[in-house]
C-alpha cells in the first residue's frame, strides 16, 4: 500500500522491462515499496514474453490496459493507462532496431 512521506504519497520507480536500451523514463512503473520489492525480486525472468505481450495488447477506449506479469508464480495484472501502453509499445519497437 502507498504510503505518505512529507506529506505525499511514495512510491518507488521500477524499470518494467529488460530492454538494451534502459534509460528510457516511459520504460518505468510507479509502485509501493512492498510491490517493488516483489517485483524486482520475485519476477523470472520473461522478457521476450512480456514484450509480445506488450506488442499485441490494443489501445481502448476504456482509458488503461492490464497487463498480466508473473510474480512468484502468482499471476498479478498491472494497470497503466493507455498512453504508457502507447509510450512502451513505441520504445519496444525503438529497441527491436
Amino acid at each position: 500500500m502507498p504510503f505518505k512521506l512529507k506529506g505525499k504519497f511514495y512510491f518507488e520507480a521500477v524499470t518494467f522491462l529488460d530492454l538494451k536500451e534502459k534509460d528510457h523514463f516511459q520504460n518505468a512503473i510507479a509502485l509501493c515499496p512492498n510491490c517493488s520489492a516483489q517485483y524486482q525480486n520475485g519476477r523470472k525472468d520473461e522478457t521476450n514474453e512480456n514484450l509480445n505481450l506488450i506488442r499485441g495488447i490494443e489501445v481502448g477506449g476504456s482509458g488503461y490496459a492490464e497487463i498480466p506479469i508473473k510474480i512468484d508464480k502468482k499471476e498479478v495484472n498491472f494497470k497503466i493507462t493507455n498512453k504508457h501502453l502507447g509510450d512502451l509499445q513505441s520504445i519496444i519497437e525503438s529497441d527491436d532496431d
